[in-house]
């Protein structure tokens, strides 16, 4: 796993077999629509590659024991890898709060978090706008309690 999405090994799932891959993904939430948008690229495989030639564009991707999730496979590149892309849950674990800010973007269960955006932000206005300006009168000793208002 990487800061951003994942790199390593995956299964490729189509209506007749399942092929091993491997895969660097990574994804986003994009603002326009809030949606979480992910992709990447499958490593050089001549199968994956020939399933592409071929007319497969929906398939399903997922890795190591987890549920399989839709991709949509692209054009190969000149090296035989194939670009995919997707929207909805990322087939891997989001991180938690405490290992990366993109489990801020992604909840648990995939789901984009505008809410918990939102909440931050508000929490970090409140903290500029209250704390701040009463923790700068504590030090300046000016008797105020940061509102702003004076109360003589």
């Amino acid at each position: 796993m990487t800061p951003d999405g994942y790199a390593g090994p995956a299964l490729l799932h189509t209506a007749d077999l399942v092929h091993p891959v491997e895969v660097r993904l990574s994804g986003r939430v994009e603002p326009v629509d809030g949606r979480f948008h992910w992709g990447g690229r499958i490593d050089t495989d001549t199968a994956t590659a020939e399933l592409v030639r071929a007319g497969a564009r929906g398939v399903a991707l997922s890795i190591a024991d987890g549920t399989p999730v839709p991709v949509r496979l692209a054009e190969v590149d000149p090296w035989g890898g194939v670009r995919l892309t997707a929207t909805g849950p990322p087939p891997w674990t989001a991180p938690s709060p405490r290992d990366s800010t993109n489990s801020s973007r992604v909840g648990a269960n995939g789901d984009d978090a505008h809410s918990t955006n939102s909440s931050r932000v508000g929490a970090i206005e409140g903290d500029a706008h209250g704390t701040n300006s009463s923790r700068v009168a504590q030090i300046l000793g000016d008797g105020s309690d940061g509102s702003g208002s004076d109360r003589d």
